[in-house]
């Protein structure tokens, strides 16, 4: 599997760990040393040990459901206030209208994916900037020297939102992210070994984060990553140069 691209095409967002992370999982392993060591060391205060990680596993469960709770309340503060800032905006430039954003993204995404399965770019070259053409190019071209196919049995479009947008006063700058909602069954995997080596083998729902750019008929696709965490919005701002 040496000829083999390890460089996704459709990379992962917000699956990096912080320091914070880092912090957080090392104080959680001391304190469940703590308590083993008392019930090795100390069996009279077992009880006490027993009690620490009842409470322990309280609070975690605790904190994943308002940690989920916190980011979903962030997620749809995010969209909304980037949607305000985008009819603003198409308010004196029809070129951002969320129904045109919408209707071009919707109008490529079966015709992109099918294109990435199928491994020729062609159908879709003039709704890609020369970046994202070439990527492309580049791994269907690696995914062929390596033995490699892709596989999409299922997909399905289900929702969109734009999540972030960057007005600058030279046009050329301009950009757009689109969250898309969708299910999918997209993977790659190797011939030789059947590993799959991009996506996963089952379908499910996947959020991905479409990025536009400005051209000069409408807008180009620049780039399609994956979501995998709260964090892959970080980078989606919303910028209103000389606002």
């Amino acid at each position: 599997m040496e000829n083999i691209s390890y460089h996704p095409l459709h990379r992962y967002k917000g699956d990096a760990t912080t320091r914070a992370d880092r912090i957080s999982v090392w104080v959680v392993i001391g304190i469940c040393l703590v308590a083993l060591a008392t019930l090795i060391f100390i069996p009279r205060l077992a009880s006490l040990a027993q009690g620490i990680l009842q409470s322990l596993q309280l609070l975690a469960l605790l904190a994943i459901i308002v940690a989920a709770m916190v980011g979903a309340t962030l997620q749809w503060a995010r969209r909304s206030a980037a949607e305000r800032a985008l009819r603003e905006v198409a308010a004196t430039d029809a070129f951002w209208a969320p129904e045109i954003l919408r209707a071009q993204v919707g109008s490529l995404f079966e015709p992109y994916w099918r294109a990435v399965a199928a491994g020729d770019v062609r159908p879709i070259a003039d709704c890609l900037t020369p970046y994202w053409r070439g990527r492309l190019e580049q791994a269907f071209a690696d995914w062929r020297h390596g033995q490699c196919r892709p596989v999409l049995f299922e997909l399905a479009l289900k929702e969109m939102s734009v999540v972030g947008f960057e007005d600058w006063r030279n046009n050329r700058r301009d950009q757009v992210t689109v969250k898309v909602d969708a299910r999918t069954s997209y993977h790659v995997t190797h011939l030789l070994s059947g590993s799959v080596v991009e996506g996963a083998a089952v379908t499910r729902d996947e959020a991905q984060l479409w990025q536009l750019v400005r051209g000069d008929a409408g807008w180009l696709l620049n780039r399609v990553e994956l979501v995998a965490g709260p964090r892959a919005y970080r980078d989606c701002r919303v910028i209103r140069e000389g606002v």
